[in-house]
């Protein structure tokens, strides 16, 4: 990996917060948009967003690793934007978006970085990659905007690194926009995306589970767009994204839980008109973080953006976050890194699109 130019403007005196639960700037942020944070552990955590630069240095541009202290170049950045990070090591890093280049390389909307250099996928994909989830190496699966992959139209949307080709999960999810995967392991690949009726079946709506050889409906679906995806378990799925209700009750409006057979409340919901769930981030199911376009829950202004959800209520994160949260991703259920839309935390312009919630310091 290139090593970090200590002329660059990133560098801050750091001063000491006080003690309990707060957020912590990370550099100068990274504006105008970080759309995705995967964190492998507290010296290596990944973005990916529509950055042409970090502190002005445009090797960093649209991806980049947080040490814990600076940011670091990964190569000579992207020449485009990127949509999704997902980490598996330090030596498998996925990225996916609307860029064609690596560092110079051509990579068709994906690449995988080594910790050195980026490696193409294949061919790539024929289209934007909007969220890379992976239970290993050899299990990656990929979701987009894509019609193909080297023209396979069974790969359209989603399909699976298997570490040197790509394969097929079914047909494919056809004529649809793939927004979220969550790969719990490979009889539980969960999808998130803009189709209803997936095969002809009304109950494949919004959502569904790969079990390793077809698809498997959930239910009978949301009524709207799934955004977010999380997991304790199979009997513990948290999903969030832009629908009024699930088989006609309100009180799953946004976000609601999948027990393995039947969709639970979570209160009563998140407030549908003008409001959304981009990314849900479940550590246990007393921690269950949850991230998006919302003013307030339940009439608090303070749960604006970012919400805790302890297993029976909706707790605050400080006063929330200014603007829209793209994506979590924790170190521990201390420490967590947020990532989105907000020009700042309460009122600090250092916590610009990222920042790092924590009580363990």
């Amino acid at each position: 990996m290139n090593a970090f130019n200590s002329t660059a403007s990133l560098m801050f005196e750091y001063t000491p917060p006080q003690k309990g639960m707060t957020w912590i700037a990370m550099g100068t942020g990274a504006p105008p948009n970080v759309w995705a944070v995967s964190v492998y552990d507290s010296a290596n955590i990944y973005i990916a967003g529509d950055f042409p630069n970090i502190g002005g240095d445009t090797n960093k541009a649209y991806v980049a690793r947080w040490d814990g202290t600076t940011w670091q170049r990964m190569g000579s950045g992207l020449n485009a934007s990127a949509f999704t990070v997902y980490a598996q090591d330090t030596s498998n890093v996925y990225v996916g978006g609307a860029f064609t280049l690596a560092s110079g390389i051509g990579a068709s909307y994906i690449a995988r970085w080594d910790g050195a250099t980026w490696r193409a996928m294949g061919t790539g994909t024929d289209g934007a990659t909007r969220f890379i989830s992976a239970a290993d190496n050899s299990n990656v699966y990929v979701g987009g905007y894509f019609p193909s992959i080297g023209g396979d139209t069974n790969k359209s949307s989603i399909a699976r690194w298997d570490g040197a080709t790509w394969r097929t999960m079914g047909s494919g999810i056809p004529n649809s926009r793939v927004y979220t995967v969550l790969a719990l392991d490979n009889s539980n690949v969960y999808v998130g995306a803009t189709f209803t009726n997936l095969g002809g079946d009304p109950n494949k709506n919004y959502i569904v589970r790969w079990d390793g050889a077809t698809w498997r409906a959930m239910g009978s679906g949301p009524s709207g767009r799934v955004y977010g995806i999380s997991a304790v378990d199979t009997s513990n799925v948290y999903v969030g994204g832009e629908f009024a209700n699930i088989g006609g009750d309100l009180n799953k409006s946004n976000i609601a839980k999948w027990d393995g057979a039947t969709w639970q409340r979570m209160g009563s919901g998140i407030t549908f008109t003008n409001n959304y769930v981009m990314t849900v981030l479940a550590v246990d199911n007393s921690n269950v973080y949850i991230g998006g376009q919302f003013t307030n829950i339940g009439g608090d202004a303070n749960k604006q953006y970012i919400t805790k959800w302890d297993g029976q209520t909706y707790q605050r994160m400080g006063t929330g976050v200014q603007w829209i949260v793209n994506g979590i991703s924790p170190v521990n259920n201390s420490t967590l890194y947020v990532v989105g839309r907000f020009a700042d935390i309460g009122g600090d312009t250092k916590k610009n699109c990222i920042a790092k919630w924590t009580n363990n310091y």
